[in-house]
């Protein structure tokens, strides 16, 4: 009857940063509302510096003012927008940052190198809390792996189960939060 106002389209990612920072004692609901506003800014920010960073790996040519003016002129016309996002505490920076630090860990000759591996897995775990189409995410990493020259075809299979298990294991954690199938899929 209510629509199921109280509850959130979104998986428990937000939600179970939140209920964190009460078990540690920060019960009072303005300071944590500031507390995860302010990470949803640093969040924001630090998504906007690794884009810089990707585009400096990717486009080594461009003059680095160059972007440092595209990206200032992306904040100025679209600001309002992303404001809400950053306000809201949507997952989506969330999962574009996550994004982000798997291609710095997997670039170039970082690739071949476990523990970039495991870091890797450990993010996609986490980033899988955050949002139904988490699994594109997912896709980006096994794509590098699979594209990489330094490892050889056995680790590329090895790397790309691992990664698939890791989504498979944070989906079976997530669904068995109560209901949280039924909100956050179904309805």
């Amino acid at each position: 009857a209510d629509y199921f106002a109280p509850s959130s389209p979104y998986f428990p990612g937000v939600g179970i940063l939140s209920a964190l920072f009460q078990k540690i004692g920060i019960n009072n609901i303005l300071i944590l509302n500031q507390l995860m506003i302010t990470i949803s800014v640093f969040i924001g920010i630090l998504y906007f510096y690794s884009l810089f960073r990707i585009t400096k790996i990717l486009f080594p040519s461009i003059p680095k003012n160059f972007i440092i003016v595209f990206i200032s002129f992306l904040l100025i016309t679209h600001f309002e927008m992303y404001k809400f996002y950053l306000n809201e505490f949507k997952p989506d920076t969330v999962l574009l940052l996550i994004s982000s630090f798997t291609f710095f860990l997997l670039v170039d000759k970082k690739i071949n190198k476990l523990v970039n591996i495991i870091s890797v897995m450990i993010l996609l775990f986490i980033a899988s809390f955050f949002k139904q189409n988490a699994f594109l995410i997912f896709i980006f990493p096994i794509l590098l792996i699979l594209s990489s020259k330094e490892l050889n075809l056995y680790k590329k299979i090895i790397y790309s189960t691992l990664c698939i298990l890791t989504g498979v294991c944070a989906l079976l954690l997530i669904f068995n939060i109560e209901n949280c199938y039924l909100f956050t899929v179904d309805i």
